[in-house]
């Protein structure tokens, strides 16, 4: 089972008429990262009620990002360009802001500059501000849209936002709410193992693992035997034991693996250790079970304990810009606990020596 699939909404605001193939650019590296682009295309003329609108459509926003080059842009009715307008109106919400500037506004021709002196003083003060936060340079349409994929994915990871997803893929609030408190355990214990990864984390001997067993909940999909046709999944609790769980998908983590190939992994083990007594269960006897699997809370869980007690790790294996999964591997705590549960060893000689 592969995690919800998630969008992020980013607004992207710059001067228009200069910037046509800029954001272009921008808005197609943004689709590539499966993420969805706003800005002045949704929009027409600039008054009090369109700026009411692109404000409403900031707040339903993610991510900001501005682009600047030449133009300081269109004044607003308080002396500020509808750009700067929306730059501080994003930070106001603490929306991540990311800034691109044109490294070399000076080469740019005269069309696509400020000819007024308080034009390009108003630019100058913008870009310093915008220097104040995350800013990235760029020169050309095409190196802005490799700077702007390469930024977006690192503020995703650093700063996760809510997102989108569809409709269909929301499970409950509650579960919902379960997950995200998970992962974000997750990055707090994370960042505990990166700096001890060589050995047992602090605390970890109170923790569930080897010889304990793991109570969790797996998903049972059976076919009524009286209707070949009804399929049907049912929730189940289960024990696992941890050692069960280790050893099956410790060596899968030798190389980077994807938090999807992490989840199949769990899911065998789910199915291969609970297959029999969820066979022999009363509440099985007229159906035909299909698949037993992790739920995605049980695996999260899973997830969480192997981490806290400092067994995996978040990998750094480089992504295509629409690869937004996770990726782990073993720290060498875990390789060493791999190798001492898994590794043959040979048989002991005999001390007698004939």
């Amino acid at each position: 089972m592969a995690d919800v699939d998630k969008r992020y909404q980013v607004f992207v605001s710059s001067t228009f008429r200069d910037l046509i193939e800029e954001r272009k650019e921008v808005m197609q590296a943004l689709l590539e990262l499966d993420c969805i682009p706003s800005g002045m295309e949704l929009f027409q003329a600039a008054d009090e009620d369109q700026w009411t609108l692109i404000k409403r459509v900031i707040d339903d926003c993610d991510y900001y990002m501005v682009i600047v080059a030449g133009r300081y842009g269109s004044i607003g009715s308080g002396g500020l360009s509808y750009t700067e307008m929306e730059y501080r109106y994003a930070t106001e919400q603490g929306k991540p802001v990311v800034s691109f500037l044109h490294e070399a506004p000076s080469s740019l021709t005269a069309e696509h500059t400020e000819l007024e002196p308080e034009g390009r003083e108003k630019l100058a003060a913008f870009r310093k501000l915008c220097e104040m936060k995350m800013v990235k340079y760029w020169n050309g349409p095409s190196a802005l849209g490799s700077v702007v994929s390469r930024s977006i994915i690192k503020v995703i990871k650093d700063r996760p936002a809510v997102g989108w997803i569809r409709g269909s893929a929301v499970t409950s609030d509650e579960a919902n709410r379960e997950i995200l408190r998970l992962r974000q355990l997750i990055d707090k214990l994370e960042a505990k193992v990166r700096g001890s990864a060589t050995s047992r984390p602090e605390g970890a001997e109170a923790l569930l693992q080897d010889g304990d067993m793991i109570p969790t909940e797996a998903i049972v999909k059976v076919v009524s035997l009286k209707n070949a046709y009804q399929t049907q999944s049912i929730f189940a609790d289960a024990q696992v034991a941890w050692d069960d769980i280790w050893n099956k998908i410790s060596p899968r983590l030798i190389e980077e693996i994807s938090e999807s190939d992490l989840e199949d992994a769990v899911d065998e083990v789910f199915s291969h250790v609970l297959w029999s007594t969820t066979t022999k269960n009363d509440t099985f006897k007229d159906r035909k079970i299909k698949s037993i699997t992790s739920s995605k809370d049980a695996f999260h869980k899973i997830k969480v304990q192997l981490v806290a007690l400092g067994l995996i790790m978040r990998g750094d294996k480089k992504r295509t810009v629409s690869d937004a999964q996770n990726y782990w591997k073993l720290t060498p705590y875990g390789e060493t606990k791999m190798m001492s549960a898994l590794a043959m060893r040979r048989a002991a000689k005999n001390s007698a020596q004939t």
